[in-house]
C-alpha cells in the first residue's frame, strides 16, 4: 500500500492520532470531573471575565441553546455564578466564583500535562513544528 494509501494518508493518521490525543486529553480532563465543553466555558470565561450567556456561547464556539445546560451544572457544583445585568435586565452576566477560578489553574495544569506528554514524545523542536502546521489547517480553510 502506498504512502497515501488507506492507513498512510494523512487525513487518515490525523484523525487516529486526533483521537487518541482527544482521548488522552478526555481522561485528564475526567479527573477533574470536567467535560470538554465545560472546560471551554471555564477557560473562556477565566480569560475574558464575566460575559453574557450568548456571547459565551459565541466565544465557546457552541449553540446558545447547548449553554444552558452547560452553564446549569456548571453553577450547581458552585463554579460559576449568573447574575442579572443592570443595564438589560433580559442579559445574564456569567462569572467564575473563587472555587471556579482554582479549577481554572487545574484545568490549565492538566492541558500543561498533555502538551509535555507529545513534547516528551516527540521533541521540542518537532512539537513546535507539529502545531505550527496544525494551526495552519484551519487557517486555511
Amino acid at each position: 500500500m502506498s504512502e497515501t494509501g488507506f492507513e498512510g494518508g494523512t487525513a487518515y493518521l490525523l484523525a487516529t492520532v486526533g483521537a487518541e490525543i482527544r482521548r488522552r486529553w478526555v481522561d485528564a480532563l475526567g479527573r477533574l470531573d470536567v467535560t470538554p465543553t465545560q472546560f471551554k466555558v471555564v477557560m473562556c470565561l477565566g480569560t475574558a471575565g464575566p460575559v453574557g450567556q450568548r456571547e459565551l456561547a459565541e466565544l465557546v464556539g457552541i449553540d446558545p441553546r447547548n449553554c444552558g445546560p452547560v452553564v446549569d451544572a456548571l453553577e450547581k457544583r458552585g463554579l460559576l455564578t449568573r447574575a442579572t445585568d443592570e443595564g438589560d435586565r433580559r442579559r445574564r452576566v456569567l462569572a467564575l466564583t473563587r472555587k471556579g477560578r482554582r479549577l481554572a489553574e487545574k484545568l490549565e495544569a492538566a492541558n500543561v500535562e498533555v502538551e509535555e506528554e507529545l513534547r516528551d514524545l516527540l521533541g521540542a523542536a518537532e512539537h513546535e513544528r507539529l502545531r505550527e502546521v496544525l494551526l495552519r489547517i484551519p487557517r486555511a480553510g
